[in-house]
């Protein structure tokens, strides 16, 4: 029950605002509920644990925060002068080791469905269950919105000190954290106008979010209760060695080589150039002094938007990659609701579908969480703490973890619901083979290196499909593919040439605008249609637009020579080519193939049926 005067009042972050209103939404949901796990080893005295905890909760401000939004504007954080902090004990000694870890299990479901008590300070629970005598299981459950990683880590390493030090009747004197009001203070004073325009111009031209490992999609609120998947890849020392020096070399951050990684693996699961994801950062200003000794939400999350052609330089694009997200957190303060409205996506289309965390954290507090998120025992005195682990949920239908160390730790976090097992599974198989091609790409490697097949995929092309016959589809089958392919993926990567990039629905219009200009100009089924073009967008979309009208196309080279090309199109029913060429060629219908992106057509027209018979194309050999 709160026991203190109000001590100070002051706005939310952004960030806060979010969690507060999805944690409304759906109390029960636990989607911003942080647990912090461990187990105690020694003889545990509960009153001076309790002592402990509160000697925590005079320190920070944190402890003693609750939220207030009836009736105001805009919500408050308050904070109390004094709260009382209680800790529950249970005793699980008389039940076996099976029974107890059905109970914790239990305990950890329950406290997730629990609806938060947003209105009254703490916004958190205390658990201890003592399992033997010299034997304890401990669960910290916070309010994400008053605490980051960073901050419970720190806590814990305060409280298991100070329950040493009030063994020797002693507690030592730590320097004051500052307030969560100095860094509100600071966000406020970001320059919003700039972050408007800056987010408008990197979403000016962005399509979908790149949803390249989901195998459907649900609605926000779903994936908001669902319930979430684990699964965790350990690097070996020599692979973390290479990636280390590899960064050092590219003059980048271990995160960057990360998130170069999971940018790749978007783009190829997805098809696409174009690939959004977001990451979470620790915002801690240096200007706040002491900030590193403070508790709170100090986090921001950045959308990162990245190209990828296949023709950049990898080092080149990977700084440029840092460059990206130093840019965004630079303008994340307004949050991610204002970015949504600035990037004009529809309400309800997310920004992205992934999310990367790099748990950069000080080394002496990471310490307890690197080693597979497990501490192997270290004596801070009566307690001895272990198997350390913190859960922190987010709405979000994947995220990838990386917890830094002589061994980079890899985790995937994921919602069963849009990621499956296996899908699951490819990720986490793929992304050490892609760190690895980044840390041995030299200085003239481009990025179509790391976007072609996975190892595994390679194999199975070598090794299973070319050995098993396959079905060649008719003229018409090819059509109905590519359809489905363009309504089901139009954001997808269709084309990549030398004059750029074309999307499935882009390259769908062209062949549709293609098709209505030939059926104008009197094309019939069975025709044969030259297409003399260079390697270019134009030249796919007429090889299907022609066979939507039922005839066959003949591709011709617009460098062969003219007397060649005289005598091969004077054969033909129709030709499509550029005004330039007109002259040169003799058929007896010439379509012009420019302009064809900014014609107008009333959509598809009805498809001609092939029959297996029918020919498709035509090829004019040397003979």
């Amino acid at each position: 029950m709160p026991t203190g005067q109000i001590e100070a009042a002051f706005p939310m972050t952004p960030l806060q605002e979010g969690m507060l209103y999805h944690t409304l939404r759906d109390p029960s949901a636990g989607v911003y509920r942080v647990h912090c796990t461990t187990t105690l080893i020694g003889d545990l005295v509960e009153d001076r644990f309790r002592q402990a905890w509160r000697l925590a909760s005079r320190r920070h401000a944190a402890f003693r925060t609750f939220f207030s939004w009836e009736g105001r504007e805009r919500p408050l954080q308050v904070v109390r002068t004094d709260v009382d902090l209680d800790v529950e004990f249970l005793d699980w000694r008389d039940a076996s080791p099976d029974e107890q870890q059905a109970r914790w299990r239990a305990l950890l479901a329950e406290d997730r469905r629990r609806s938060p008590e947003l209105t009254r300070a703490p916004l958190m629970r205390l658990v201890v269950a003592r399992t033997s005598d010299r034997s304890s299981r401990f669960l910290w459950a916070v309010h994400h919105a008053v605490a980051d990683g960073w901050s419970a880590i720190l806590v814990l390493d305060e409280v298991v000190h100070d329950y040493a030090a009030l063994d020797a009747v002693s507690v030592p004197s730590r320097p004051d954290a500052p307030a969560f009001d100095r860094f509100v203070g600071w966000t406020e004073r970001q320059d919003v106008a700039a972050a408007e325009a800056f987010w408008r111009a990197t979403f000016s031209t962005a399509g979908e979010p790149s949803a390249a490992v989901a195998e459907r999609r649900v609605s926000t609120a779903a994936r908001a209760s669902a319930e979430r998947a684990e699964a965790t890849l350990v690097l070996d020392l020599e692979q973390t060695r290479r990636l280390t020096a590899a960064a050092a070399r590219m003059r980048v951050t271990l995160n960057t080589m990360l998130m170069a990684a999971w940018a790749v693996l978007l783009a190829r699961r997805s098809g696409s150039s174009d690939v959004t994801f977001g990451v979470t950062v620790s915002e801690r200003p240096a200007e706040i002094d002491g900030v590193d000794r403070a508790v709170g939400l100090y986090l921001s999350t950045v959308p990162v938007r990245q190209l990828i052609t296949g023709e950049e330089r990898i080092a080149s694009w990977v700084r440029a990659l840092q460059g990206a997200l130093r840019d965004g957190r630079a303008h994340a303060a307004p949050g991610l609701t204002a970015i949504h409205r600035w990037s004009g996506r529809p309400p309800g289309v997310p920004l992205f579908d992934s999310l990367v965390v790099f748990e950069n954290l000080p080394a002496h507090l990471m310490r307890p969480f690197v080693e597979r998120d497990r501490l192997e025992a270290a004596n801070m005195g009566p307690l001895v703490v272990t198997d350390a682990a913190m859960r922190v949920p987010n709405d979000v239908p994947l995220v990838l973890m990386a917890l830094p160390g002589d061994c980079l730790t890899l985790k995937l976090i994921r919602d069963p619901a849009v990621v499956s097992d296996d899908g699951a599974a490819r990720l986490l198989r793929e992304m050490p083979e892609l760190l690895s091609e980044l840390a041995n790409a030299d200085a003239q490697c481009r990025t179509a290196e790391l976007l072609g097949p996975s190892r595994q995929e390679r194999l199975t092309l070598l090794q299973e499909w070319a050995a098993s016959p396959i079905a060649v589809p008719a003229a018409e089958d090819v059509l109905a593919l590519f359809e489905a392919r363009a309504r089901d993926n139009r954001d997808a990567l269709a084309l990549r040439t030398e004059q750029g990039t074309m999307s499935y629905a882009s390259l769908a219009r062209l062949a549709s605008r293609l098709a209505h200009r030939l059926r104008s100009s009197g094309v019939q089924p069975e025709w044969l249609v030259g297409i003399v073009a260079e390697r270019s967008p134009e030249l796919i979309a007429g090889m299907l637009a022609v066979l939507e009208t039922g005839a066959a196309y003949v591709p011709l080279d617009p460098e062969a020579p003219a007397l060649r090309l005289a005598d091969i199109t004077a054969t033909l029913d129709a030709v499509l080519a550029p005004a330039t060429l007109a002259t040169r060629i003799a058929a007896r219908a010439v379509i012009p193939l420019d302009d064809a992106a900014a014609e107008s057509s009333d959509g598809p027209g009805p498809h001609v049926t092939h029959p297996p018979h029918r020919a498709a194309y035509v090829m004019f050999t040397s003979g």
